[in-house]
C-alpha cells in the first residue's frame, strides 16, 4: 500500500505525480516560448570569420553514444545534431 495515496500502488503514485508535474510545466511554460525567434546573434568578428571560413571540417567519435556516434559511417548523436544546428543558423558548411 502506498502511504500517499491510499488505495494505489506506489509504482502508479510515481506515474500519477509525474504526469502532474509535467502538466503544471506545460501550463506554466508561456505558449509563445516555441514560437520565438531563435536566430544566432554574432559580433561583427564572428561574422567575418564565418565569412573567411565557410567550410568547416568536423570530426567526430565512433563510439560515444547517444552524444556522438556513427551509423553504417555516418554520424550520429546529441552533439552532431547540435553543430549542424549551429551550421545552419550561421551559414556554415560542415563537412564530416
Amino acid at each position: 500500500m502506498n502511504p500517499i495515496i491510499p488505495g494505489k500502488t506506489l509504482k502508479s503514485t510515481n506515474l500519477i505525480m509525474i504526469v502532474f508535474v509535467l502538466f503544471a510545466l506545460l501550463i506554466h511554460f508561456p505558449t509563445n516560448i516555441l514560437s520565438q525567434n531563435t536566430d544566432i546573434i554574432l559580433t561583427s568578428e564572428e561574422s567575418e570569420w564565418i565569412a573567411a571560413n565557410t567550410n568547416i571540417k568536423v570530426a567526430n567519435e565512433l563510439d560515444w553514444p547517444p552524444f556522438d556516434f556513427a551509423v553504417d559511417g555516418e554520424p550520429r548523436g546529441y552533439s552532431i545534431d547540435l553543430i549542424k544546428l549551429i551550421a545552419e543558423k550561421t551559414g556554415l558548411q560542415l563537412e564530416f
